[in-house]
């Protein structure tokens, strides 16, 4: 079977709701690699798969949020170091340094 193609950035947005969980994963893949007037879009759809119910969709939302150092993510990252997924737990433990790291570097 052939893989799918990664999305456009606005077959991404749209596939935020997507019914497949796959079609949602690579969204939030997508959407950690936002045109630069377009990151707020990005940031909002991340969110929205951030609490999806598929641990791997989780995940994929959490390591975008830490790509894009979305400091608006950060409680939801936080959140999330209890969740049940083991890989999304990473994910945002990960993604909640990366936030960190770059929120300090900017104080600096």
């Amino acid at each position: 079977m052939i893989p799918p193609l990664a999305p456009t950035f606005e077959a991404a947005l749209r596939d935020v709701r997507a019914q497949q969980p796959r079609f949602r994963c690579l969204a939030a893949t997508k959407l950690g690699e936002p045109p630069a007037d377009r990151r707020d879009e990005a940031v909002q759809g991340l969110l929205v798969l951030a609490k999806d119910q598929v641990g791997a969709v989780r995940e994929a939302a959490y390591e975008s949020l830490g790509a894009l150092a979305a400091m608006e993510g950060l409680a939801t990252l936080q959140e999330a170091f209890d969740d049940e997924h083991m890989g999304a737990r990473q994910a945002a433990v990960l993604a909640s340094g990366r936030i960190a790291a770059k929120s300090e570097a900017k104080r600096s």
